[in-house]
């Protein structure tokens, strides 16, 4: 009787097994060298003899020999791959790299291509500003250029001439009226001019000499008598109080006083607004400014006749509107003196 030594075989799928998936070696293959590492040493023999164990099925080739060759090598290839592994992640990270930078250099071009693009609107935009200036330009020299130069250049001349005779001329009573035809000094509606008076201002007071003007007890009692706008008389009066105290032209000043370079109500309102933790602007609202176009040289010469004609208010009220008068006027005056 035979002692066979044989462990039995593990129930497994042999398509499942991992020597499948990392050689060429068939399941059936793969299935047989399981079953003999379940064979004890003294036990091979009598498995083949017993058909446990595949014998001379590639006669004159040794079967077993060739799967033991397979095997043997699996240690080398797989080095072999892990080294490939290696390279390839190497490789990987460098393509990545790579593929990173021209990304790169991709959105850099896209960014001066969006450079470009805006620059090349630019020009064309500025191309055609110059074209439409240029035939500007040829339709103004086809109209007599030369007769329009001559005129301004005859303008110039005279304006620095009489302001030449207006310098001069240091004492503003002494100054013409517009319509005076005998007097050899200049025209106190050059002042007027200077001051930016409206030329329908300007009219008005055609008759007035400076002699008249720069007499206050006489001068601002007739200004009801020309008629003018309210905004107008303001102006008007602005620029008598300048002349009067002596500063005049007042372009400078109105740089320096916080009250007179307010040109504008909405200008006027910021200040008075800056100012409200130190007197009460209450009634000095942006629409009330807007709508009595005041600014910061008309508001100065504000009047309580002027308030009452051109509000509602109670006398408390304007009362109270004075004061701030008063107070821009203190503002105003600390920067003449």
């Amino acid at each position: 009787m035979f002692n066979y030594d044989i462990k039995p075989v593990p129930l497994r799928d042999p398509s499942k097994d991992p020597l499948v998936s990392i050689t060429d070696l068939k399941v059936t293959e793969v299935a047989e060298i399981r079953k003999c590492s379940t064979i004890k040493e003294n036990g091979f023999a009598e498995a083949m003899q017993r058909g446990e164990l595949r014998f001379g099925q590639s006669y004159p080739d040794s079967e077993w020999k060739r799967l033991h060759d397979i095997l043997k090598s699996i240690p080398d290839t797989m080095q072999q791959k892990q080294e490939n592994a290696h390279e390839l992640q190497r490789t990987i990270t460098q393509k990545n790299a790579e593929s990173k930078e021209i990304e790169r250099q991709i959105q850099t071009l896209q960014r001066q291509q969006c450079e470009l693009s805006q620059q090349l609107k630019d020009h064309e935009a500025n191309l055609q500003s110059t074209n439409e200036t240029l035939q500007t330009w040829h339709e103004v020299r086809d109209q007599k250029y030369s007769d329009l130069v001559r005129s301004v250049r005859t303008a110039a001349e005279i304006e620095e001439i009489q302001a030449r005779s207006l310098v001069a001329t240091k004492n503003p009573s002494a100054l013409a009226a517009l319509t005076d035809t005998q007097s050899e000094y200049p025209k106190l509606s050059l002042l007027f001019n200077m001051a930016g008076l409206t030329d329908e201002t300007i009219s008005k007071l055609a008759d007035v000499s400076g002699e008249e003007f720069s007499s206050p007890s006489n001068f601002l009692p007739s200004i009801p008598y020309f008629e003018l706008e309210f905004q107008q008389r303001k102006d008007l009066e602005y620029c008598h109080a300048m002349i009067s105290s002596g500063h005049f032209p007042y372009t400078e000043h109105s740089k320096d006083c916080v009250v007179c370079c307010c040109d504008t109500p909405v200008k006027l309102f910021y200040l008075l607004e800056k100012h409200s933790a130190v007197i009460d602007v209450t009634h000095f609202t942006k629409d009330f400014l807007q709508v009595h176009s005041l600014n910061g040289p008309r508001t100065l010469l504000l009047t309580r006749n002027d308030l009452k004609q051109k509000t509602n208010f109670k006398p408390t009220q304007i009362n109270s509107m004075v004061k701030v008068v008063l107070y821009l006027t203190q503002l105003h005056t600390s920067t003449i003196n």
